[in-house]
């Protein structure tokens, strides 16, 4: 019966209708009914108002999931149509921007980047697992709202033409020692030859929520598609980036023998 109303455009819009909170279903033989409706209780205003819906995605690319202090994005209309735009400036991460707050299931997120269709924040660290509701305040007003599935870990890598697809961003080093770009002008994949073992060609690659994964529970190969073979790659650091909240590095270091094998290889 779901499947059906998910495929109904209609039913499926009222669905997806943020100013909704709670639905009731009814069922007489084969005849089923729902409404939906905006309940109040003690802990919540029973007026939410008019308010638009957000797509909210992890940061890095750009998909449904996210976890506990991960970096998080929305996309939505949250100023008016104002073309003002604010960052932050200093650190903690402030909780207003633009009077935007960011709440996920209830709890103030810290902002990095506000403007009338983006912002960029970061998961609170104490948000539990599940379908947790995302919800956007002007001046102190529900203006917008999305949902954004967590889990205990969950972590994404960002990309060069950040869709969430094609080259990561990040680098490798050449000879051991110089940092080249994993992608060229238009943002595409480059090639490289990686080096022998006895001067390794090592990745640098940028994502979040990663930390909180941790090295021990984190493996990575080198797949080439010829002999549907995987290479394990060694992970010489995987922890926070240093400069940026949130932000994770990962190094891995590439074997010899991916030098002499001819053809793209896929990172996985």
């Amino acid at each position: 019966v779901v499947a059906a109303w998910i495929a109904t455009p209609s039913h499926y819009a009222a669905i997806q209708n943020p100013k909704y909170r709670v639905l009731g279903v009814s069922r007489i033989g084969n005849y089923w009914a729902v409404e939906f409706g905006g309940y109040a209780d003690s802990a919540m205003t029973a007026d939410i108002g008019p308010v638009d819906y957000a797509t909210a995605v992890n940061a890095a690319s750009y998909g449904d999931g996210g976890a506990p202090g991960m970096l998080a994005s929305l996309f939505g209309t949250f100023l008016g149509g104002s073309s003002t735009t604010e960052a932050l400036t200093s650190l903690p991460l402030p909780t207003t921007l633009l009077s935007i707050e960011v709440h996920v299931d209830g709890q103030q997120a810290g902002l990095i980047f506000v403007s009338n269709n983006q912002i960029n924040f970061q998961i609170p660290a104490t948000v539990g697992t599940g379908v947790k509701m995302v919800d956007v305040y002007r001046n102190g007003t529900l203006v917008s709202r999305g949902n954004l599935t967590i889990a205990a870990s969950f972590g994404a890598l960002f990309t060069a033409n950040a869709s969430g697809t094609g080259a990561p961003a990040g680098q490798y080093t050449d000879d051991g020692a110089i940092y080249n770009l994993l992608f060229d002008a238009s943002r595409n994949p480059v090639t490289f030859k990686p080096g022998p073992d006895t001067k390794p060609t090592y990745l640098v690659l940028y994502g979040t929520g990663l930390s909180a994964i941790g090295a021990q529970n984190l493996q990575v190969y080198v797949y080439e598609d010829v002999t549907q073979t995987y290479y394990p790659c060694e992970i010489a650091y995987l922890g926070p980036q240093g400069q940026f909240v949130g932000l994770d590095q990962l190094n891995i270091k590439l074997l010899g023998v991916l030098g002499t094998i001819p053809g793209p290889k896929k990172l996985v």
